[in-house]
């Protein structure tokens, strides 16, 4: 999409309350989340994945943390580009998987992995980033 056109799209969405309306307030005290919409430049993302990739050249696994951009649709164009995805918790792990991430494009970066979370990453040929001494005994005693 042309930068002329995103004040265009913007003004029609809050025209529609796509965005920017407020929440309702319910008879039973609760509220409902307005609608919200999420404009992503697709073109600029891939020129930014590229550009990562050119600047550090080969032999680097470049990763987008997961937690800046969980939307399926951008992790699969991350893999496409032939960029990892980092993630803090093994739910963001198995969505990057679901998504069509290789594993080994993977790097697991939780601060307090668990037993389970640790072999599970081994096994799969995650990358993973150790953070404490605990961690390491585990990683020792499972490979």
């Amino acid at each position: 999409m042309p930068l002329s056109d995103v004040p265009l799209v913007l003004k029609s969405a809050l025209e529609k309350e796509f965005i920017g309306t407020p929440s309702v307030l319910n008879e039973d005290g609760t509220t409902t989340p307005p609608p919200m919409a999420l404009f992503i430049d697709v073109q600029s993302l891939r020129q930014n994945f590229a550009d990562c990739k050119k600047a550090f050249g080969e032999g680097f696994l470049h990763a987008m943390a997961i937690k800046a951009n969980p939307v399926s649709a951008c992790i699969k164009l991350a893999v496409e580009a032939g960029i990892g995805i980092e993630c803090a918790s093994i739910g963001e792990v198995l969505h990057s998987i679901r998504c069509g991430c290789p594993p080994e494009r993977i790097v697991f970066d939780s601060p307090v992995k668990t037993r389970p979370e640790i072999e599970y990453a081994i096994k799969n040929n995650l990358h993973l980033n150790i953070d404490n001494m605990q961690e390491l005994e585990v990683v020792a005693e499972v490979y």
